[in-house]
């Protein structure tokens, strides 16, 4: 079962009054990705063609913070595993903002103001604060050994938080997003 993040922002919305509403909803949507990831595990316990004691959380880049933390917070899932993922939320969305990949790159002053408040609203979530908690269950990450847009720093950040048994997965490449025509094959 795949779970989709219930928020888009628009083009470059930190320049507009849509920046309020935006910020309100990113913080709504964040904590209902949590509940809605609890409420996935409910409806595959309720299966009889699902092994309860076998469910695990993955979630890719943005969903490698909500399946941290849902997984800490719900003990059913038997493992979580992240792929391209990455803790210290300020500097990390900071950098994710300032990236030159993005459709539209924030100067450093916009990006450090945007992404430290964003990561302050969304302290509660913060996943390296929730790794611990997996614990006693395997917490296992993926992620690029060269990617730009979740840096070395922040993976290892959202790591060394995890208690044993963890186990961290260097892969070779960049960061995979389905718009990365470089990384995906094409039919």
């Amino acid at each position: 079962m795949a779970l989709d993040y219930p928020a888009r922002p628009p083009g470059r919305p930190w320049n507009s009054l849509e920046a309020l509403a935006l910020v309100a909803g990113l913080r709504t949507a964040a904590f209902d990705t949590i509940a809605a990831t609890s409420l996935l595990v409910d409806y595959l316990e309720r299966r009889d063609d699902v092994a309860r004691d076998r469910v695990v959380l993955i979630g890719g880049s943005l969903r490698a913070a909500a399946v941290t933390v849902a997984g800490a917070i719900d003990p059913r899932p038997a493992a979580v595993v992240t792929l391209y993922g990455g803790g210290a939320l300020g500097s990390l969305v900071t950098h994710t903002l300032e990236h030159p990949a993005q459709d539209v790159a924030y100067t450093h002053w916009q990006a450090t103001i945007v992404g430290h408040g964003l990561a302050w609203l969304l302290t509660p979530l913060e996943p390296a604060s929730y790794a611990p908690r997996i614990a006693p269950r395997p917490f296992i990450m993926i992620n690029a050994a060269d990617d730009t847009l979740v840096p070395r720093a922040n993976v290892l950040a959202l790591y060394e938080a995890a208690s044993e048994p963890k186990e961290l997965i260097w892969a070779a490449g960049e960061h995979v997003q389905p718009s990365e025509s470089r990384v995906l094959p094409r039919p």
